[in-house]
């Protein structure tokens, strides 16, 4: 780095990379050891993956007893990204009882402590942007320590004021790759990228190119959590170690 102090390098980002879950009984053998039982699974996981996706919390508050086991599956460094529960995205649509349903979900995973990573709010598909909605939710996350990533599934977000909103606060724009729809790398939130593969599976080709977009924002100081898609096969898991290898 010609030119340049040792202290004015930008420290390369951390690379958070797992699958959205990791309780399939379906990977027994394929990824976990045959004879896996279901208490064994996180921990095996988490001795591959550095980062997991909860879908569990859109649709169940976990209980107390619940958040220690996983935090006691885990190492030290591990990061769980939570979904936002389906009371704030498709209940509250963002509005209302929205951002006291958020604090009050906060509180809940509070003991995850420092494992607690992005918390992704995934709209619904028939949500419409709203500027006046999405301002006063923007607004109800300001001060809060998480970080926040939202995916939007409507056409209608698909403009450049909504990205400019999320980045003016901080939050990233959740890249969705998906079999209807292509997704394009997008580093939004100056200290963070969320990234959902969300195809049955991913050639060598598309692999590189997402870790060469991935490797870039790493370069540029932000971290990326990026989660590869499970239903219905195993390529979740092998998909995932590949683009570790590949990111390096």
């Amino acid at each position: 780095m010609r030119g340049r102090n040792y202290a004015d390098r930008v420290a390369r980002g951390r690379l958070l990379v797992g699958t959205s879950g990791f309780a399939y009984k379906e990977w027994v053998g394929p990824f976990y050891p045959p004879g896996t039982k279901a208490a064994g699974m996180l921990p095996y996981y988490a001795g591959t993956f550095p980062s997991v996706e909860l879908n569990y919390t859109f649709r169940r508050t976990p209980s107390a007893s619940t958040l220690e086991n996983w935090t006691a599956s885990t190492p030290e460094g591990f990061t769980f990204a939570c979904k936002a529960p389906m009371g704030i995205t498709h209940f509250a649509r963002l509005a209302g009882m929205a951002a006291e349903r958020l604090t009050t979900f906060l509180e809940v995973v509070a003991p995850l402590g420092d494992r607690l990573g992005p918390v992704l709010v995934q709209c619904p598909p028939n949500l419409k942007y709203d500027p006046a909605v999405l301002d006063e939710f923007l607004a109800g996350l300001a001060g809060r320590p998480q970080r926040f990533a939202m995916e939007f599934r409507h056409q209608s977000f698909d403009t450049d004021e909504v990205r400019e909103k999320l980045a003016g606060a901080g939050v990233a724009w959740c890249v969705a790759d998906t079999e209807e729809r292509e997704g394009r790398f997008t580093l939004i939130a100056p200290d963070f990228a969320y990234v959902r593969l969300r195809r049955a599976g991913y050639e060598g080709a598309a692999l590189a190119g997402w870790a060469k977009s991935i490797g870039s924002a790493l370069d540029a100081g932000a971290d990326v959590y990026c989660y590869l898609k499970h239903e219905g096969s195993t390529t979740g898991p092998t998909d995932a170690v590949a683009l570790l290898e590949l990111v390096g």
